[in-house]
């Protein structure tokens, strides 16, 4: 066994063993060593090493003392290694390790330690490191500091890999066992770090949980890949800590990029979600999951700005149903965005009189303006409205303009009045139109002009009466209505 230390390395049991540098302690062999400043030592394999056999190592060439020593296995309860040294690089242990032959299984741990739990303790580290930190007297400047630090360097030959390259690795097995339950409040972990209570201080320099740097010209595939075939409950867990104060965070995912540097903040083209993209913190989603489609659902979307389509927007599920090419009304008063029910056209309607010789009898009481068949109307135009039996119904409500235009004739001397007259509501539309009669066969003409507010579903008639009982024979006549606005 080849050991190659800078420094004074000692192996022993007790304080008290422990031998340094032109210590009285050291036998003739040893001394002879140290006083001609030798670095390599090999230990005799027939030398029995105990725990309390003595071992020097000091820096310089061993070349003439090589063939005094052959390899052996060095069992010691301690080693203690203790050094000060101003050149680059200095090495305190270097293992090297180079394969002599083309090997199927195997390899080489440069270090191997194993921990056997066995007992209840308290901690157990298998590879400690520390950088100390304390002993400074004043400023210290240096470029980096690792407690541990690993390098791969890369070759030019071509290299097959069948699992990883890493410079760190780890695992967790239960391999040929049924692993044990691990019952405590703590957690198990492939890495864990931590930012103790005790560092309280709020440093000038950018403090990191992990930091990872790609230089200009390297090539990086993902920062961060976790790679499932299991079951997991979050690929990302970010615990701002519910209980403990202040546990406070500004941004849970924060993004920086140069202009025109980052394609997509998000990418879940090929994430194969079944719920939502976006689950949202009172449970309102956003979801893409159909091709083509958006979906935000939530009782109450608001959107504080200006808010601009460049393309079509289509609603369902608004009061009102529409009808042919739908547009919208926006209600001042309440912010209420509902369809403008006449689609595209404005609710109207136009008729008219079709039968030129209808004699109507009348009184002083209003009658419904109607021949025999109810018919007396012909359809033309019929948008928002239906008409049967000479009866107009709305299907919209809102504010309306009547009008009608009629020729009809009258008793000599007698007055004919003509009115629109809303059956649901049993009220008359202002204002009647009327002509004072010249006698049969003497035809004037009538004009009715009305306003009034309904509802949807309410039934208008025209009525007429006389100022006394007689005889109107009506010739011909129109009826328009059109909706002002709701």
């Amino acid at each position: 066994m080849v050991i190659v230390l800078g420094g004074l390395m000692v192996f022993g049991q007790d304080d008290d063993q422990r031998l340094r540098k032109n210590s009285a302690n050291m036998n003739s062999r040893e001394r002879k060593i140290v006083n001609n400043g030798l670095d390599h030592v090999y230990i005799n394999e027939d030398t029995a090493l105990a725990h309390n056999t003595r071992l020097i190592v000091l820096e310089d060439s061993a070349a003439a003392y090589a063939t005094d020593f052959t390899t052996g296995e060095l069992n010691a309860t301690g080693i203690d290694l203790d050094a000060t040294s101003a050149a680059s690089y200095y090495d305190m242990i270097n293992s090297e390790w180079t394969p002599t032959a083309v090997m199927t299984s195997g390899g080489s741990n440069g270090i191997y330690s194993i921990i056997n739990p066995v007992y209840d303790f308290q901690n157990a580290y298998g590879l400690r490191a520390r950088v100390d930190m304390r002993d400074a007297a004043d400023t210290v400047e240096f470029n980096q500091i690792h407690a541990i630090d690993a390098l791969i360097n890369l070759s030019e030959e071509i290299y097959s890999v069948d699992d990883n390259i890493s410079v760190f690795g780890g695992s967790i097995h239960s391999e040929g066992i049924t692993a044990g339950d691990i019952d405590s409040t703590g957690t198990l972990n492939m890495f864990f770090g931590m930012y103790p209570a005790s560092l309280t201080e709020n440093f000038t320099v950018e403090t990191n949980a992990m930091k990872i740097i790609t230089w200009s010209g390297t090539h990086v595939d993902y920062g961060f890949n976790f790679e499932n075939s299991g079951t997991t409950t979050s690929g990302i867990y970010l615990n701002n800590h519910a209980s403990n104060s202040p546990a406070t965070m500004t941004n849970g995912i924060e993004m920086v990029s140069a202009a025109g540097k980052m394609t997509y903040g998000v990418n879940m083209t090929a994430a194969g979600i079944t719920g939502a993209e976006i689950l949202c913190q009172n449970a309102a989603t956003i979801d893409n999951i159909q091709t083509d489609t958006l979906t935000l659902t939530e009782t109450v979307v608001k959107v504080d700005g200006e808010l601009n389509v460049t393309d079509a927007v289509k609603f369902t599920g608004i009061a009102g149903t529409g009808t042919g090419t739908s547009i919208l009304n926006y209600n001042r008063t309440t912010g209420e965005v509902t369809y403008a029910d006449q689609g595209g056209v404005p609710v109207h309607m136009f008729v008219y009189f079709g039968d030129s010789t209808v004699s109507l009898s009348y009184t002083t009481a209003w009658a419904h303006l109607t021949n025999t068949g109810d018919s007396i109307f012909i359809q033309d135009e019929l948008d928002g409205f239906t008409m049967s039996n000479d009866t107009i119904t709305s299907t919209y409500g809102g504010d309306f303009d009547f009008d009608a235009n009629f020729s009809h004739d009258g008793d000599n001397g007698e007055t004919v009045s003509v009115r629109f007259y809303n059956v649901t509501q049993g009220e008359g539309i202002p204002v009647a139109g009327s002509l004072k009669g010249g006698g049969a066969g003497d035809y004037s003409s009538t004009t009715i002009i009305g306003y009034s507010d309904i509802t949807a579903g309410d039934k208008i008639v025209l009525q007429y009466k006389g100022d006394a009982s007689g005889t109107s024979v009506f010739k011909n006549g129109v009826i328009r209505i059109k909706r002002i606005h709701e």
